[in-house]
């Protein structure tokens, strides 16, 4: 086991740790218990948890995750300070990849999106 797991992990030997972690499925990592790197442990969020975690239907669901962002924002739980950027670089010629944030245009060099800079 290396320091960082041993001293921060373990020990929580810390005052403060970024986790770059965005997903709306890191928020389970609250219902972990007051032995996990978090060190939170509330009965209502594991209570919330437990029914996001049991619903299947995304319809139901979704508002579930909502109230999940929601506890944890107001409850201060976690500063949040930034949003990690989703970033890319592709090669010019590169089309229709609608998964990129920046569009197919800028990408190619040019407002023809033909790699002409036209």
């Amino acid at each position: 086991m290396g320091v960082l797991d041993r001293r921060v992990f373990r020990n929580k030997s810390y005052d403060m740790t970024v986790i770059a972690h965005t997903s709306p499925n890191d928020l389970g990592n609250f219902a972990h218990g007051v032995d996990y790197f978090y060190g939170f442990q509330s009965d209502d969020y594991d209570a919330l948890w437990e029914e996001i975690r049991t619903t299947a239907d995304p319809e139901a669901r979704n508002p579930l995750l909502q109230d999940a962002k929601r506890y944890v924002a107001e409850n201060a739980i976690h500063g949040f300070l930034f949003q990690l950027p989703r970033l890319g670089a592709f090669d010019q010629f590169v089309r229709d990849f609608s998964d990129c944030v920046l569009d197919h245009e800028r990408v190619a060099g040019g407002s023809g999106g033909d790699g002409s800079g036209a």
